[in-house]
């Protein structure tokens, strides 16, 4: 996702900071000519949908969304409860692509325990739609010049509620660390 930039990540670990270059990548990758953008602009949170970190939808289409995006980089010891909330606003989107960034680096809220309880949230949740697809993606800002990450996806296997979900559902990959 970010692999491109040719700008470096922040030095600092200002929160505020990290969601800002990860929302201007957001922004980069994305053609403003065929899409639209909630926020208008990566450093603002004015007029954001739902209030989420950012929203593509098509201009052919208004209103049709094609990938919303939260992130929470919290490093604090509430960072489970934040993560779980902001994941919570991607369930109640419709959107055929939703992303999920988030860092386990510190407080023992490691990558295998934020993805069990998003699964948990993933299961309980009765209104998936075939073919939306979730990523997760657990960014080390600390690895490397613009840091690594370690991703997971999943798909529902129905509409609906899903009475289990199968742990191959979920998979892994590593990057490695980005130039």
């Amino acid at each position: 996702m970010l692999g491109g930039r040719a700008d470096s990540a922040p030095r600092s670990d200002s929160r505020g900071e990290w969601t800002r270059w990860i929302k201007e990548g957001l922004f980069g990758m994305v053609d403003s000519e065929t899409f639209s953008f909630s926020p208008k602009q990566a450093g603002s949170t004015e007029g954001e949908f739902m209030r989420l970190d950012f929203c593509c939808e098509e201009k052919v289409y208004p209103k049709r969304i094609l990938l919303v995006a939260e992130s929470e980089l919290d490093n604090t010891k509430a960072r489970g409860k934040r993560i779980e909330q902001d994941f919570e606003k991607l369930l109640a989107v419709k959107s055929p692509f939703k992303l999920m960034v988030y860092s386990s680096a510190k407080e023992r809220y490691t990558n295998s325990v934020i993805v069990e309880s998003l699964g948990l949230n993933l299961k309980n949740y009765g209104h998936h739609l075939l073919g939306e697809t979730y990523i997760f993606m657990d960014y080390k800002e600390h690895s490397g010049k613009n840091g690594s990450f370690i991703a997971h996806t999943w798909q529902p296997y129905k509409s609906g509620k899903q009475v289990k979900l199968s742990k191959i559902a979920l998979t892994e990959s590593q990057s490695a660390p980005l130039p």
